[in-house]
């Protein structure tokens, strides 16, 4: 799932055929729609991003603050990170046990780190694919913003680091505040102790589908209790 959209889109059509199949359509109402979104890690972020590229080809936009996935409540586990010499060494190493095989690791993954930076920077020059999913997780034309959203992240994930949750976070806040709308009345925050990546929900449980639930029971108060759970 990390690779570029026009290859990802043959797989994301099962899902945007059940979407349609279920009554969920490009730039519907998302305070209506029945649609929790649950992106757990970059790629299931990114697959989220490639789902509302699919669905935007289906019909035509029907307004400029219209989402082309209409989710009515948005939930992020892991993400977004950002590409880093620690994360892309984390990458291939965090399943590595032996301390002599991660040394020779970082021999050669230093090297690919250095000419992927120069590739990108003097040759491809496109956004890297974690700058990418950040823009497009707050771009409203396929991401609705101003719906209840839940990020969870731990202090100790290596390939999500808490710094690059909170970064993100401080920005979306600032651009919301801007435009009129309360961000600490729609985003809320786990930030999980002694967690790794991905491993919250098995962490502590009971908190983790609390807060699943609040936020899904806030959307439905946002939109008077006209819509519950479908997908």
């Amino acid at each position: 799932m990390f690779s570029e959209l026009p290859s990802n889109k043959t797989y994301v059509q099962p899902a945007v055929k059940l979407l349609r199949e279920a009554g969920v359509n490009a730039y519907d109402p998302p305070e209506s729609s029945g649609l929790l979104a649950h992106a757990i890690s970059n790629g299931g972020a990114m697959t989220q991003t490639y789902l509302a590229h699919c669905l935007a080809d289906t019909r035509p936009t029907t307004s400029s603050k219209a989402s082309a996935l209409p989710a009515q409540a948005l939930i992020y586990d892991s993400v977004p990170s950002e590409f880093t010499l620690s994360t892309f060494w984390n990458f291939f190493t965090i399943g590595v046990p032996s301390s002599t095989l991660r040394t020779i690791a970082k021999l050669l993954l230093i090297p690919a780190y250095a000419g992927m930076k120069v590739y990108k920077n003097m040759i491809d020059r496109r956004p890297d694919m974690f700058t990418t999913l950040r823009a497009e997780m707050s771009d409203e034309r396929l991401i609705p913003q101003r719906v209840p959203q839940l990020y969870i992240y731990g202090d100790i994930d290596l390939l999500t680091p808490a710094w690059s949750v909170e970064k993100y976070l401080s920005t979306k806040k600032e651009v919301l505040d801007r435009e009129g709308v309360e961000a600490d009345q729609i985003v809320t925050v786990e930030k999980y102790e002694a967690s790794p990546h991905v491993s919250h929900a098995k962490k502590d449980p009971k908190r983790y589908w609390t807060a699943v639930v609040k936020v899904w029971e806030a959307s439905c108060r946002d939109n008077g209790g006209r819509s519950r759970p479908r997908l």
